[in-house]
């Protein structure tokens, strides 16, 4: 792997661990695990089986933002995948999405649209995007969308016809360099077009044709091109390490995934 040096930005201070991969497991050990390793942000997963998909409790939700607190981690986002067959029931648990953003002092959720066949024509995820993107806005919390292959937002047309319909609200895009390299091409050309759209950038690696989120260094990337990329863009976020879930040791992985990045760009 490739080496990263720069005196303007130590990136090992910008890596988070996308929680999705955790989600099974109790959270306050996650949290530990992923700041003993080195990590300095989480994007916390609303499915995770703590939250159970029901709004935390006053006092469940003061010991998680103290733990955070104690371990000098930061939630740089909430992830939302909608996944419910029924359009009104999907934007009620998009909602609470944007409650636990809210309440947790973060500024960002992330959304991943719901399986294509749910809504072919995607009238109806636009709809949703448009009331969510205003409860948003009252919450100061911005909304990011996660184009996914299987997804009604499955690439970047997709969702660039999606910001022409949205008739100028404010919308972002999380960029996963493993689904955009796979799926588009050339992720530093995409950097350039969209990098305006960009407010979260998830890291993984690839290795075509195979679908699968490989850990850094494992796949045919160069990651640390394509972060010079993001920084002469003017991407000043972090960088969220998200792999493919997986049952076995998944905080393994995830402890893996740290000492990958500390080769890279160190």
């Amino acid at each position: 792997m490739n080496g990263l040096h720069t005196s303007e930005r130590d990136e090992l201070g910008n890596i988070g661990f996308r929680m999705g991969l955790v989600r099974d497991l109790p959270l306050k050990k996650s949290l530990k695990t992923l700041a003993d390793a080195g990590y300095k942000s989480v994007g916390i997963c609303s499915a995770h089986a703590d939250f159970n998909n029901k709004k935390l409790s006053p006092a469940k939700l003061s010991k998680l933002k103290e733990q955070i607190d104690e371990l000098d981690l930061r939630i740089c986002s909430v992830c939302h995948c909608c996944k419910n067959v029924d359009p009104e029931a999907a934007l009620d648990e998009s909602r609470k999405g944007i409650e636990l953003a809210s309440e947790l002092k973060c500024n960002l959720m992330i959304l991943r649209t719901a399986p294509v066949e749910m809504d072919p024509q995607g009238r109806q995820t636009t709809h949703n995007i448009a009331e969510l993107i205003q409860a948003a806005e009252e919450v100061h919390v911005k909304v990011a969308i996660e184009p996914e292959p299987g997804t009604v937002i499955h690439g970047l047309y997709e969702f660039s016809v999606l910001t022409s319909q949205l008739a100028g609200l404010p919308i972002s895009l999380n960029l996963n360099i493993g689904n955009i390299a796979l799926n588009e091409g050339n992720v530093i050309a995409v950097i350039q077009e969209w990098a305006r759209f960009i407010e979260i950038v998830h890291l993984c690696d690839v290795r075509r044709p195979d679908q699968n989120h490989l850990l850094p260094g494992d796949g045919h990337l160069d990651i640390p091109d394509i972060v010079i990329s993001l920084r002469k863009h003017h991407y000043k976020g972090d960088l969220v390490i998200d792999l493919d879930e997986t049952a076995e040791a998944p905080d393994q992985l995830a402890v893996e995934a740290m000492q990958r990045c500390k080769q890279m760009f160190s």
